[in-house]
Order: C-alpha cells, then sequence, then structure tokens
C-alpha cells in the first residue's frame, strides 16, 4: 500500500511540473460606436467564432471648459441581451495631469454614470474598463481614480488599458491597481508624423516592445486591431481622421504619390469632412501576415483572452471568421 501511494505521489509531482497547456477561449470584441446596434453579419460572425463578449463604450469623459464630462454617451438602439456587455470608459489624460480635479470625486460620478446607464438598459456586467494613456505626470492622479472606482465596484473585476512602452517598463511607468490589465497592441506609431509608414500596427514596432518569456505583474488580455482608416495631412499637419474609409471611396479625387500616400487633386467632402487640394492622404491598415506573426510572439506571454478593435461592418468585411480565428488560435499555441 506504501509503494502504491509512493507511485501516485510520484505521478502527481510530475505533471504539477509540466507547463499548463492554455485552454482556448473564444475571442471578445470591443464595440466603439455611439449606437449600439448589430446587424445580421456581425451577428453571424460572433455566433460562427463562439464570441459572447463585448466590451462597449459607454461614454467618453473629456475637459470641457475647465472641468471633467461625460460625452458621446452610448445609446442602445437594439438589446445586447444576448451578449456578455463589459461596459468601457475613455478617459482623455489631461484630466489627470490637472491640479483642479479631485480623482475621487471624477471616480464617484463616472461610477454612478455606469450604472445609471447600465440600470436603464436592463444590463448586468461583471467587469468595467477604464481607457486611458496615463503619463509618469498623470500617474499619481489616475491611479487615485483607479482605487476609488474599485471601491465603489468592489463585486465587479476592474481593467485598464496598458500600452506597450507600460507594458516593457511597468517598473518605471507603474502598475494600474486594477484586477487586469489589457494591453493595448495598436495605435502604435505617430500618427501625428507625416512619414509614419503605419501608425495603426507594425510587427517590427511591436517586437521593439515585447520579447519572449516577458512577464507583467497583472494578468492580462491582448487587444489587436482590425480597423483601417485614411489620415489626412494639410500643409504637413494632421488635419482629419476618417475611418472606415478606402481608396475606392474617392478614386475621383486622389492621385498617387507613393506607397499608401495620395494627394488631393480638388476640393471635396467625404463623410462630412472637407478635403483641400493637396491635402496628403496616408490609409492604413493592418496586414493580416503582420497580425499571425505577432500572434505568435505573443503565445510565448502570458495572455488569457483576445480582444479585436473593433467591431464594424466595415471591419469584418475585410476579414473572415477562419482568419480572426486563426489568430486567436495562434495565440493559445
Amino acid at each position: 500500500m506504501i509503494k502504491y501511494y509512493f507511485f501516485i505521489l510520484l505521478f502527481l509531482i510530475f505533471y504539477s511540473c509540466q507547463d499548463s497547456k492554455k485552454v482556448k477561449h473564444p475571442p471578445s470584441f470591443y464595440y466603439w460606436k455611439q449606437e449600439f446596434s448589430l446587424n445580421a453579419n456581425q451577428k453571424k460572425l460572433l455566433k460562427d467564432l463562439g464570441s459572447k463578449e463585448l466590451y462597449v463604450k459607454f461614454f467618453d469623459v473629456k475637459m470641457i471648459n475647465g472641468r471633467p464630462e461625460p460625452v458621446a454617451k452610448i445609446d442602445f438602439k437594439t438589446s445586447p441581451s444576448d451578449y456578455s456587455i463589459i461596459p468601457c470608459v475613455f478617459i482623455t489624460n489631461d484630466i489627470f495631469s490637472s491640479d483642479q480635479v479631485s480623482p475621487e470625486k471624477l471616480a464617484s460620478r463616472t461610477v454612478k454614470l455606469i450604472l445609471s446607464i447600465a440600470e436603464n438598459n436592463k444590463l448586468s456586467f461583471k467587469e468595467v474598463q477604464f481607457d486611458c494613456d496615463w503619463t509618469l505626470g498623470s500617474k499619481e492622479n489616475y491611479f487615485r481614480f483607479l482605487k476609488k472606482a474599485s471601491e465603489q465596484l468592489s463585486e465587479k473585476e476592474l481593467s485598464a488599458t496598458i500600452r506597450l512602452h507600460q507594458y516593457k517598463y511597468w517598473k518605471k511607468t507603474g502598475v494600474p491597481p486594477v484586477d487586469r490589465g489589457v494591453l493595448m497592441c495598436y495605435n502604435i506609431g505617430e500618427i501625428e508624423n507625416i512619414n509614419e509608414s503605419n501608425s495603426i500596427f507594425s510587427y517590427d514596432l511591436v517586437t521593439q516592445y515585447l520579447k519572449k518569456g516577458m512577464t507583467y505583474p497583472l494578468k492580462s488580455s491582448i487587444a489587436l486591431p482590425i480597423y483601417k482608416w485614411a489620415l489626412v495631412y494639410r500643409l504637413g499637419q494632421l488635419s482629419s481622421i476618417l475611418n472606415n474609409v478606402d481608396k475606392a471611396s474617392m478614386q475621383n479625387h486622389i492621385v498617387s504619390a507613393s506607397n499608401n500616400r495620395f494627394l488631393v487633386k480638388d476640393n471635396f467632402y467625404i463623410n462630412g469632412q472637407f478635403l483641400s487640394t493637396d491635402d496628403e492622404i496616408r490609409f492604413e491598415e493592418v496586414d493580416l501576415k503582420e497580425l499571425e506573426q505577432t500572434a505568435k510572439l505573443l503565445s510565448s506571454l502570458n495572455f488569457d483572452k483576445l480582444i479585436y478593435y473593433h467591431l464594424s461592418q466595415s471591419n469584418i468585411e475585410d476579414y473572415d471568421k477562419q482568419q480572426l480565428d486563426q489568430i486567436n488560435t495562434l495565440i493559445y499555441k
């Protein structure tokens, strides 16, 4: 009998020392439009992928006349009852750089509005996410905000977005006092720079921040981009951002300059934006092969969930179920 238990003990020790196999979860999606309404194609994609979780932006908080105010509040045109909703709030960094704003009072106001929107739309939720590109100068106030929000949402999980430099240099930038981090692998280039090749995403830039075997003090999810846009530069300065547009929609008004750069040849309007002769346009999208390369790198790191940014009709037309599922699969290998 002693010999029997001895072998059982050896068996348990052996398997406890093995690397635990990652459990693959369906990808989640951000929903970042002000009006919530899913069409048939969006619902089909979510169903095909087995995705049940949507990170929905409830509102932004911006500084208006020296005071932080909620703007662009979500309007639920249809019920999201078939999905698990995670309220998200984007807060501009300048708010936490101000000495005139009480982080604790702002947290109370913000949480109150989140709860009000959820109650009015009969939504239950298990997590709240805050998105702010904090700096060393705003870190203290932002972290105070998060601590107060966590106290008031004590029964919920709190998550916060992490930029690549904040992930790599966490000992310097600090770790937000939340339950979970979400590493944003997009908007990583210099959008203001007219000579930037792709400000949305670049595998080469990602590898400057992420290396195999890196660790971070928080359990973390990963967010990858599946969106596109056109950046308009006037007199060398960023003038406007046109979301979900491509060259075909402007083909009668632009001429090729080089690679993904085009010049406006005559004045015209698109999506309510005025474009002037000689404006320069850079069309940016995400290369699927670079996403797959990044997914392979991410598989060596300890991410337990993939979130795609973001779920819009034009974005899902560019990627099919197999492509999105393949990227998710690579992360869990």
